[in-house]
C-alpha cells in the first residue's frame, strides 16, 4: 500500500523508510541486504530542505548492512560500513549510536583482535549509559559477554550473560534465549544439576518460541515474496500492453502514409510511375496491414485459443488467406489506373511537343 501511494506521490524519505521496511520482511540475506542498500539509495537524495531529512536515518540503515554482513560471515565488508554509519552520526551531530559500537566489538572479535573487540564493547556499554535504553544495554552486555567467553574468564562472562537473562527479553527475545542457553552449558560444566535443569527447560521453551516467530515471521514473507511475483507479473503484462499500443499507432500511421503515397502517385498527372513502384509499396502495405491485424487482435486470438500455437497459426493463415486476395484486386486495380493515367500522360506530352513543333513552322509561313 505504501509502495502505491509512493508511485502517486514521490518522496525519497517515506520510500527509503519503506524500502528499509521491507528488508526485515525478506527470507534470505542477499534480498534483505538488496533492499536496505535501496533505502540508503533514497535516504541519500532526500532533498536538504525536506522536514524529514533522511541523513539522519543513514546510521541505522548503515548499521543494518553491518549486521548482514556479519551474519553472511563478511567482516571485512561489515566494518566498512560501520565506519559509514560512525561518520553519518558524526556529520549530523547525532546521539552516538551503541549499534555501531557493538558491530566494531563484534567484527574485531571474528577477527582475532579481541582487545580491540573489548575495548569496543566498553564503548557500547557507556553508550547505554548515556543513551538509558535497554536494547543499548543487551547489545553491550552481549559483546562483553561473547568477549570474556572467548578471552576469559569465564565467571565474567557469566556476569553479562545474567544480566542478558534478566533483561527478560525487553529488547530482543533472542539475546535472552542465547543467553539462557550458555547459563544452561555453564551449570552443566560446574555440575549443577540444579540450574542446570533450570536453565534447560528456560532454553527448550525459548527456541520453541523463538521457532513460532520465524514459522509466523516466514509466512509473512513467503506472502510477500508471492505477492512481490503477482506485482512483477502485472508490471510486464502493463509494459507488453503500452508497447503493443505503441506499435499499433506506428503501423497504423505507415499504413496511412504508404496509402497516402500511392493515391498521390495515381492520381498526379505530373509524372509518370511505373507498375512495379505501384506493386512494392502495395506489398509493403499488406505486410503492415497484416502484423496490425495480428497485434489487434492477438490478445482475442491466443484466449479464444488458449495460447495453442497451432490454433493460433491456423488463424493468421486464415486472415492472411482473405487478405491476399483483397491485396491482388486493388493491385490489379490500381495497376489498371496507372497504365491510364500514365497514357493519359504520355499522350498529352506528345501532343504538347507536337504544338511546339508545329509553331516555328507556322511563324516561317
Amino acid at each position: 500500500k505504501a509502495n502505491r501511494l509512493l508511485d502517486k506521490h514521490p518522496n525519497n524519505f517515506l520510500q527509503g523508510v519503506s524500502y528499509h521496511a521491507t528488508a526485515l520482511l525478506q527470507p534470505t540475506d542477499d534480498l534483505r541486504l538488496f533492499y536496505t542498500k535501496k533505502a540508503v539509495e533514497q535516504f541519500l537524495n532526500t532533498p536538504a530542505k525536506d522536514a524529514l531529512t533522511g541523513k539522519k536515518a543513514l546510521p541505522s540503515s548503515y548499521s543494518n548492512i553491518a549486521v548482514i554482513y556479519i551474519r553472511m560471515n563478511q567482516p571485512d565488508s561489515a566494518l566498512l560500513y560501520a565506519q559509514k554509519a560512525e561518520k553519518s552520526i558524526t556529520e549530523n551531530k547525532q546521539a552516538y549510536h551503541a549499534q555501531v559500537n557493538s558491530i566494531y566489538s563484534t567484527v574485531y572479535l571474528k577477527s582475532g583482535q579481541p582487545e580491540l573487540a573489548k575495548d569496543y564493547a566498553i564503548r557500547t556499554l557507556n553508550d547505554a549509559e548515556k543513551e538509558n535504553d535497554i536494547q543499548s544495554y543487551e547489545m553491550a552486555w552481549r559483546c562483553l559477554a561473547e568477549y570474556y567467553d572467548k578471552a576469559g574468564p569465564e565467571d565474567s562472562a557469566y556476569v553479562y550473560y545474567k544480566k542478558l537473562h534478566e533483561a527478560g527479553g525487553e529488547g530482543w527475545y533472542k539475546n535472552n534465549v542465547q543467553a539462557t542457553g550458555w547459563l544452561y552449558r555453564y551449570y552443566t560444566r560446574k555440575n549443577d544439576a540444579a540450574n542446570a535443569l533450570k536453565y534447560a527447560g528456560n532454553y527448550i521453551t525459548g527456541m520453541e518460541t523463538v521457532k513460532e516467530l520465524e514459522a509466523s515471521s516466514q509466512v509473512i514473507k513467503i506472502n510477500l515474496a508471492e505477492k512481490r511475483k503477482q506485482d512483477e507479473k502485472e508490471q510486464l503484462l502493463l509494459k507488453a500492453k503500452k508497447e503493443r499500443e505503441h506499435n499499433l499507432q506506428l503501423a497504423f500511421t505507415a499504413i496511412g502514409i504508404l496509402t497516402c503515397i500511392i493515391l498521390y502517385l495515381l492520381l498526379s498527372r505530373s509524372f509518370i510511375v511505373s507498375p512495379r513502384t505501384i506493386e512494392i509499396l502495395g506489398m509493403i502495405v499488406v505486410l503492415i496491414v497484416f502484423e496490425f491485424i495480428n497485434l489487434l487482435l492477438h490478445g482475442v486470438i491466443a484466449a479464444v485459443t488458449h495460447h495453442s500455437p497451432v490454433l493460433m497459426l491456423l488463424i493468421l493463415v486464415a486472415i492472411a488467406a482473405i487478405i491476399v486476395p483483397v491485396h491482388h484486386r486493388l493491385e490489379k486495380w490500381a495497376t489498371k489506373k496507372l497504365v491510364e493515367k500514365n497514357k493519359e500522360i504520355r499522350l498529352a506530352r506528345k501532343q504538347k511537343k507536337e504544338v511546339k513543333q508545329e509553331a516555328p513552322q507556322q511563324q516561317k509561313e
